[in-house]
């Protein structure tokens, strides 16, 4: 799901949360030729009672069940062959007794052109496909939407310009009126909305793109002593804690934006000079320049020292900025590529770098830091196009995928950014301590990178363009761009960088392995153990795998890593079978490796130099990385297989595998993400997918291994729905070897 799916209302908080607030029963059609994906989002619907789920797989079958049954809301799933569902569509919207039910369009993905394809044959919106199985659960948020909107908005939401952002029908005469309508008028209709919804002990309220309340509902006098009226013109900053005025910045800054924010905790002033918890919840509507917005009270359950809700393990969203993670730029660029190379269009990635970052941080603190960051990030906000993707990679560099530029054109974008930072304030000019006090510039180094759509570039290869670039530019005196240059080369400073720091380590084998065990279900007791990478630094400390093996992989280096662990992990059952003490190991394997057409004779190799099989060791590589080499990852699970190895799909459903892609994989074990897991007691809906996983898997003949598992109630849900193994925190850590009772026994 991208930013332009906003849910409006994220459920309350506490052991039992609702799918959603649905004010009755809903039918909804699933439209869908491959039976294992409708077999599951019909089966995610459904986990809601009030949710009426049929399923047909081709246009008669639902124009049969159109006929037969009242049906509110239609998903239409398309294929390679989409003529099907332009058929069906245009069917759906010249029938008069159908032509009013929205149509929400899974479709393979697509670029602007091709959303406007749907958007003119009358799709309420648009969805990618094949989706994340996280994509649907916001199926169901999908539906909230859709009778929020009614809510909210009497004759329904209105349309963005060009791409709806929302479950939407055409602009209508009272949605106008609405927008110019008296507060009284506006007030009804969020009380009107709490009251279809149940939202009784919801917080309403809509805030204009600066920051004001415009309109309240709900409780306000019974949480803060304020009542709804009084609430209404003032600034939300005026009302909240100053510690929390950042998170309340970003927030805001993404909604100016047209994108959503969810599970936001700040606290609110009383009327009795005492602060309230909150966790809210908003989604913008930039027609009416408003956001709407929930909120509920968590107080107690804050004072109490239990945990408010937090981003969840493997989030693909920064903390401090709001903006995608490292690995969420990759997977975006992986698809814009790919997305390129259809249409045979090409684009641009910008490295950016904020120049004096660790001055700032030394000089004024990481207060100012954090702050210089937020600006950075508000600045790219407002400068860049909501085509464009931008992420924070690091500590201070940021990136930027541009879509359908040139060179020179990127260029452009990239001096108008270094234009904005300029005039930005510097960090420590509003600091409030004195006119000594020392103002840092906000200036940026930028390195610019395109690409053709030729389909002959990659993501790792493209950042690692991009990031020559930004040295070239750093190298020039910083503040200013770099285009990269076929005969550029790496720049090598007086530090160390990051690259030269893994080759080092590569070099020297300065690498441990960690192992943490997984328990099976039924036995109760751990019978296998996952190998994780530490590097060891110069000083001797230990380096997680997340701050090294992505340069690793640009740089070219990921295959020597691959192959120590492969030999690590060979020695190891080796030496403990020759006691008498036989392991199962699972071991991590690089989409690099996985293209590796060499590397299943490696692994044959290692086994035999060791004077074993391969029984015992199991090689884990991603969903997304078997998917995006999918013949590759056939073959390589086949080859393995031969040796007596294990294959393991991991991070499952973290992707974009749909089952009937999976299903012709030959894997022994699915890992299902984390991200399904970790509130799994609390989540209806992600209890559906996992049991929805283990019942497909269990058809395949696979076993399931459940990750992140953090508590007891989680493993008992685990058992319960027919998992196999069980691997987390709860289960065991991360531990060195001898502690895990695996070193090598001579």
């Amino acid at each position: 799901m991208d930013g332009r799916q906003i849910p409006l209302q994220s459920g309350p908080v506490g052991p039992k949360i609702e799918l959603v607030t649905l004010p009755q029963a809903i039918s909804v059609l699933v439209v869908e030729p491959v039976d294992v994906d409708a077999g599951l989002a019909v089966s995610v619907l459904s986990a809601d009672p009030r949710v009426n789920a049929k399923v047909a797989p081709d246009g008669p079958s639902a124009m049969h069940v159109l006929a037969e049954s009242r049906v509110q809301l239609i998903l239409l799933g398309v294929e390679e062959d989409e003529q099907y569902a332009i058929d069906l569509l245009a069917e759906i919207k010249s029938e008069e007794r159908t032509s009013q039910i929205p149509v929400v369009v899974l479709a393979l993905p697509v670029d602007g052109r091709a959303l406007d394809h749907w958007y003119d044959r009358g799709a309420a919106a648009v969805l990618p496909k094949p989706m994340r199985l996280s994509g649907h659960r916001e199926l169901m948020r999908a539906i909230e939407r859709f009778w929020v909107g009614h809510a909210l908005l009497p004759d329904g939401p209105l349309p963005a310009s060009g791409r709806p952002r929302t479950l939407v029908r055409p602009a209508t005469a009272s949605s106008q009126r609405l927008q110019s309508s008296g507060t009284a008028t506006d007030e009804h209709v969020l009380a009107d909305a709490a009251r279809k919804f149940g939202l009784s002990r919801e917080l309403l309220f809509a805030l204009s793109f600066d920051g004001r309340v415009a309109h309240a509902a709900g409780p306000w006098h019974s949480t803060v002593g304020i009542s709804a009226g009084e609430v209404r013109g003032r600034e939300l900053l005026e009302l909240t804690h100053p510690a929390d005025h950042a998170a309340i910045d970003n927030a805001l800054s993404a909604l100016r934006d047209g994108g959503r924010v969810t599970d936001v905790t700040s606290r609110i002033s009383t009327n009795g000079g005492s602060w309230r918890w909150l966790l809210w919840s908003a989604a913008s509507v930039r027609e009416l320049s408003l956001s709407y917005c929930t909120a509920r009270d968590v107080t107690p359950r804050a004072e109490t020292g239990r945990q408010l809700p937090a981003r969840p393990p493997g989030t693909d969203r920064d903390s401090m900025t709001g903006m995608f993670t490292r690995k969420r730029f990759e997977q975006e660029l992986e698809r814009e590529l790919m997305r390129c190379a259809r249409y045979g269009v090409g684009g641009a990635v910008l490295a950016i770098d904020l120049d004096n970052f660790r001055r700032v941080n030394d000089t004024l603190g990481h207060g100012a830091g954090d702050d210089l960051l937020a600006r950075a990030a508000s600045i790219l906000r407002r400068r860049l196009r909501m085509t464009d993707t931008a992420a924070r990679l690091g500590d201070d560099e940021f990136g930027v995928i541009l879509p359908g530029v040139d060179a020179a054109e990127a260029v452009v974008v990239a001096e108008s950014v270094l234009a904005m930072f300029r005039n930005a304030a510097g960090a420590g000019a509003d600091s409030g301590s004195g006119s000594g006090a020392e103002s840092i510039p906000l200036t940026a180094s930028i390195g610019v990178a395109p690409f053709e759509g030729d389909g002959e570039m990659s993501a790792d290869t493209l950042i690692v363009q991009a990031d020559i670039a930004l040295c070239d530019a750093k190298r020039s005196g910083r503040d200013c761009v770099a285009m990269f240059e076929e005969q550029d080369q790496p720049v090598h400073e007086s530090q160390p960088t990051w690259p030269e720091r893994v080759r080092d380590a590569v070099d020297q084998k300065r690498f441990v392995l960690h192992a943490q065990p997984i328990m099976s279900l039924v036995e109760g007791e751990a019978q296998r153990h996952e190998l994780l990478l530490r590097m060891v630094g110069e000083r001797g400390d230990l380096i997680p795998p997340s701050t090294f093996l992505g340069v690793a992989e640009r740089a070219g280096m990921i295959a020597d890593i691959d192959r120590w662990v492969v030999d690590e992990a060979v020695e190891l059952l080796a030496a403990h079978r020759r006691s008498g003490r036989p392991l199962s190991l699972e071991i991590n394997v690089s989409a690099h490796s996985l293209r590796d057409a060499e590397f299943p004779q490696y692994i044959a190799d290692a086994l035999s130099g060791a004077g074993i099989d391969g029984r015992g060791l199991c090689l884990e590589v991603t969903e997304t990385a078997a998917i995006e080499n999918f013949d590759r990852a056939k073959s390589f699970s086949e080859e393995i297989a031969g040796l007596g190895c294990e294959f393991a799909l991991d991070d499952f459903g973290s992707g974009f595998a749909s089952f009937s892609n999976v299903k012709h994989l030959p894997f022994d074990y699915l890992k299902i993400d984390g991200d399904f897991i970790h509130e799994l007691p609390a989540s209806p809906i992600d209890q559906v997918v996992v049991k929805s996983i283990v019942d497909i898997a269990g058809s395949l003949g696979t076993r399931t291994i459940a990750e992140f598992v953090g508590n007891a109630e989680t493993v008992e849900l685990l058992r319960s729905s027919g998992v196999d193994y069980a691997q987390g925190f709860h289960v065991g850590k991360p531990a060195p070897l001898l502690s895990a009772g695996l070193a090598q026994v001579v």
